[in-house]
């Protein structure tokens, strides 16, 4: 029987690729997420803003096949950015009925100042393009209020530094963003954590049965 869950679109973060999600995309179809595909974008010689259309177009073509015509969108790290970014685009209105970040730089990262390799790394700093770029009115969220937004990050991040740079902005927090803190485990460590997937399903599960409206 075809699943009545919208599509999820799962989107990796710097220097990664699908296999990330390898785990995390069979807990998704266990709880009765058939449609599951991940957005994979090189993380070098291509632009922000190139990674951040390739996922508006997978997200238009997933909701054109979709039974309701949306899909969830899940990122992490630069992924989360990614996804954050591609809710300004007013072509995905009515087609997105939740997105998911974990582990999101939303704040940017002192690591990727000192050790980033690529522009795309060196984006994900404190004042970098990226970071002003996705916070700025360039990318300011458009599809309204009915879509259910949630940010994931954990005390035990690694990755991004300080670990305020994974916390939203008090922009964010005013228009309908969810911030909850996940089990204590690394930056890479939430994609194969049970506790962190079953925090997942939960919110995927409430955003998919949310209306969107048009």
């Amino acid at each position: 029987m075809p699943s009545k869950l919208p599509p999820v679109i799962l989107t990796h973060g710097l220097y990664h690729n699908s296999s990330a999600w390898f785990l995390y995309k069979r807990r998704l179809r266990y709880a009765g997420f058939y449609h599951v595909m991940t957005y994979s974008y090189a993380s070098f010689f291509r632009s922000f803003e190139a990674i951040v259309e390739g996922l508006v177009q997978e997200a238009l073509k997933a909701a054109q096949r979709a039974p309701e015509g949306r899909v969830l969108l899940v990122g992490h790290s630069l992924g989360g950015m990614v996804t954050r970014a591609a809710l300004a685009d007013e072509r995905l209105r009515g087609r997105v009925g939740g997105v998911l970040t974990i582990c999101a730089p939303h704040g940017g990262s002192v690591l990727a100042s000192r050790l980033a390799i690529g522009r795309l790394a060196r984006g994900l700093a404190l004042d970098g393009h990226i970071v002003r770029t996705v916070n700025g009115p360039e990318y300011a969220d458009c599809l309204g209020p009915s879509i259910l937004r949630q940010s994931l990050f954990t005390p035990l991040d690694n990755m991004v530094l300080p670990l305020s740079g994974c916390w939203l902005g008090p922009e964010l927090k005013d228009k309908d963003w969810e911030e909850l803190c996940a089990p204590p485990v690394s930056h890479v460590g939430v994609l194969y954590d049970r506790r962190v997937w079953n925090m997942s399903v939960e919110y995927l599960l409430r955003a998919a049965n949310r209306p969107a409206s048009r």
